[in-house]
């Protein structure tokens, strides 16, 4: 384990892609509007100003939501704090480059003694702007979400520290997860046991519900930790783990989560204890 190593992240749409992104915007934003042939257009100086200017704002545009959500993946990720998130995103990927791209109009018309309130920009041009970039926030969430669908938790990692020191644990190597009031641990199977900044409910959004159970209020177990389990009063039951474990862990299943658990556990053939 590697002290403040993040796990790896996704490195979204190569440069290239980009880049042609940036020139298609760039076009249809000046040519489809023209009642003229490309090749005549391509020739008049203000085509040329204003097609250098929009390929630039695109590229600006394009790159900082970019690396944006390089930014916010790697400081807070949408499955660690999802409304924070969100939040962020908003601010940073849509209503900031909203701000910057206005701002760089603004000063495009000031050098070519425009005035972009009189012109048809604001009327036109702006809202497509302003649509593309929700659709590009939107695409790179919609990315992400399928990434993260298809490498499903193999390579997921988990932020815990240990004194002052910060490290990233693959959840594979989790035996259980527990919270103890406002503080949250998490035991790996070879015996270390870290704090934990997540609640049980982002815990049960962020792991895969077919690799880990939450049998109470207060734990959540690998379930490919479990060895067999022992029915007890009240219609519930007690996990034993493949690792030893404390005896001040509460390992029962609360009665209204135990037929959900065995029927989980018995798909992974582990018996119950007589």
């Amino acid at each position: 384990m590697k002290k403040n190593q993040h796990p790896k992240r996704i490195s979204y749409f190569h440069w290239f892609y980009r880049l042609s992104a940036a020139l298609f915007i760039s076009f249809y934003l000046n040519t489809p509007t023209q009642y003229q042939t490309f090749i005549t257009l391509v020739k008049q100086r203000n085509y040329q100003e204003a097609f250098i200017f929009t390929l630039l704002m695109s590229f600006m545009v394009i790159w900082g939501v970019h690396y944006s959500n390089l930014y916010l993946d790697k400081r807070l990720s949408w499955e660690e704090k999802p409304l924070k998130r969100s939040l962020y995103q908003f601010l940073i990927g849509i209503v900031f480059m909203v701000l910057l791209c206005y701002l760089a109009a603004r000063i495009y018309f000031f050098m070519v003694n425009g005035d972009i309130l009189l012109s048809d920009y604001m009327v036109l041009e702006f809202p497509l702007i302003q649509a593309a970039i929700v659709v590009l926030n939107m695409l790179y969430f919609g990315y992400y979400m399928l990434i993260k669908i298809f490498k499903k938790d193999a390579d997921l990692c988990l932020k815990g520290s240990l004194g002052k020191h910060a490290y990233y644990f693959p959840v594979k190597e989790v035996l259980y997860l527990q919270r103890e009031g406002k503080i949250g641990y998490a035991v790996l199977k070879n015996g270390k046991k870290y704090i934990i900044d997540y609640k049980m409910c982002e815990l049960e959004l962020l792991l895969n519900e077919d690799e880990f159970f939450r049998i109470n209020r207060s734990i959540m177990v690998a379930l490919d930790a479990v060895s067999g389990y022992k029915s007890i009063k009240n219609s519930q039951c007690e996990l034993l783990l493949k690792e030893p474990v404390s005896s001040e862990v509460n390992l029962i299943v609360t009665r209204n989560r135990t037929d959900l658990f065995k029927k989980m556990i018995e798909k992974r053939e582990v018996k119950a204890e007589l």
